[in-house]
């Protein structure tokens, strides 16, 4: 797991929603440190990011992406990339594939719920069962959207990273990065790591190499993480990644506001 921006640290950002006649401050703080908040953080993520992927009959791996669980109390869906779906379903035209998210086998034609018209999101169907069977944990509800220069957390599951180590066995690893946000549309969410700005290894790992291939992170989340007035720590759901170019130099979302609570897609 890598971090990844400035040494030095970003001012604390405020918002402001409003409840009735309440007015709540949401503050972000982002220190790109080794700092405990920031390790725990990671893990969090990484505890509601599985992987999706893709075989025939018999065969080795084809392909894979990263997929992720909301539960807004009026539906329980998984979330990848529409792109991402729509590589299983051309390879299952040229030849029947299997498709499982980890160790739960899936129909995702079956389960799909929606897929967005312009926006490279998909969504589908799980159980609690499933959910709890896989091991992970859903990304807060409702989406928050973060401001120019704030810091969000991506993490995925690049392909270049998979491993087979033995017949009808296979690992893959989560690589995690806190990012600067350089741009926000009504549609995406962009993150450029500029010039000036330095790799930065956090947990004990090594930097990923020069132009690594971050293929197969599409799908992931891009979450914001927050503090309240109380001290209390929030994290929400951003963005759906939809394409990355090497080694973190920049990685674009697809804007999770645009999923209805009903695990639709409108956009």
């Amino acid at each position: 797991m890598w971090e990844v921006g400035s040494a030095k640290p970003l001012p604390w950002r405020a918002s402001t929603r409003r409840d009735g006649d309440k007015m709540t401050v949401m503050v972000q703080e982002y220190p790109f440190e080794a700092s405990p908040a920031v390790k725990e953080m990671m893990r969090t993520i990484e505890n509601s990011t599985s992987v999706i992927y893709w075989y025939s009959d018999g065969g080795r791996v084809s392909h894979n992406g990263s997929i992720f669980f909301l539960d807004t109390r009026k539906a329980l869906f998984g979330v990848t990339a529409r792109h991402v779906y729509e590589g299983y379903l051309e390879s299952d035209k040229a030849e029947p594939m299997i498709c499982q998210i980890g160790n739960l086998v899936i129909d995702p034609k079956e389960r799909l719920i929606g897929m967005g018209t312009h926006l490279d999101i998909a969504t589908f169907r799980i159980t609690r069962k499933e959910l709890a069977e896989l091991g992970n944990i859903t990304v807060p509800w409702p989406p928050k959207v973060p401001e120019v220069g704030g810091g969000v957390f991506v993490c995925g599951l690049p392909g270049f990273a998979r491993e087979m180590p033995a017949p009808r066995r296979v690992e893959f690893k989560h690589f995690t990065a806190l990012m600067r946000v350089d741009s926000v549309s009504d549609r995406a969410i962009s993150m450029v790591r500029q010039p000036d700005e330095e790799m930065m290894d956090i947990c004990g790992h090594e930097l990923p190499p020069p132009n690594m291939d971050i293929g197969g992170m599409s799908g992931g989340p891009i979450v914001v993480h927050m503090r309240t007035p109380r001290d209390l720590t929030c994290w929400f759901i951003s963005a759906v990644i939809s394409e990355g170019h090497q080694s973190y130099d920049i990685i674009h979302g697809a804007r999770a506001d645009w999923i209805a609570d009903d695990g639709t897609v409108h956009g």
